[in-house]
């Protein structure tokens, strides 16, 4: 017997081919964005009528159905298809059939305008210990950079959602080498002097020295005072 919707064969089997479109959602771990798997689980369950009258069983076993969807699959997006599952048990009375779907995201995309532009950025961090600072380009470069690493920072948040319980190891990733080129950015003694600060304090206190010998106080001269305070 030939329905709109089954066919019933003398077995007793039903059979039905209709195809249907179903939207669903599932909770993903993001903690190894982008190089993460996911498994969504889609259930099928009857609930007017029991085990007894209704017994859901697959048609096509696991990698059968994975070779198909693979195949007939449009478009595959930022998602490569690894697996489906196909599982039958009966909860309570009721005959239940759950696909477990495995999916995999293409971390290419992502590797190339995130990742390595971060660690490039970290690089030239770096190398900026090159640059002299006697004109203050070293200073303006450093911002700069730390800007561009914000930039990132806020497409970041766009990528990932705000649900998400624990920090991403992308997040840490980016976290990492904003407080290292931030710390970069500390003086500290490069050439075995003191910090740019304390060398202001020498001058301003050697010019208020000289500023106190001309009005007739007993002073140590300029040069004298530069080499007391260097020492």
């Amino acid at each position: 017997m030939n329905g709109p919707y089954a066919r019933v064969l003398p077995s007793g089997e039903i059979r039905a081919s209709q195809f249907r479109r179903l939207t669903t959602m599932c909770d993903m771990d993001l903690m190894n964005f982008p190089f993460d798997t996911q498994t969504c689980s889609i259930t099928f369950i009857s609930i007017i009528h029991t085990d007894r009258g209704i017994m859901l069983d697959r048609f096509l076993n696991g990698s059968e159905l994975t070779q198909i969807s693979t195949q007939n699959m449009i478009t595959h997006g930022e998602w490569d298809l690894k697996k489906i599952t196909i599982n039958n048990s009966t909860q309570g009375c009721h005959s239940r059939l759950t696909y477990e779907i495995t999916i995999a995201r293409r971390p290419m995309l992502y590797a190339m305008n995130f990742i390595l532009p971060l660690l490039y950025f970290l690089v030239l961090d770096v190398a900026s210990f090159f640059i002299s600072e006697a004109r203050g380009e070293k200073l303006g470069f450093k911002v700069t950079l730390l800007l561009s690493i914000s930039v990132l920072l806020l497409i970041l948040q766009g990528m990932l959602p705000s649900t998400t319980e624990r920090l991403p190891h992308i997040a840490l990733y980016c976290l990492v080498i904003f407080t290292l080129m931030t710390m970069s950015q500390c003086p500290g003694d490069h050439d075995g002097k003191l910090p740019d600060r304390h060398g202001w304090l020498r001058q301003s206190g050697c010019s208020e020295l000289h500023q106190r010998g001309n009005s007739g106080r007993n002073c140590p001269p300029q040069r004298t005072c530069w080499r007391w305070y260097e020492r």
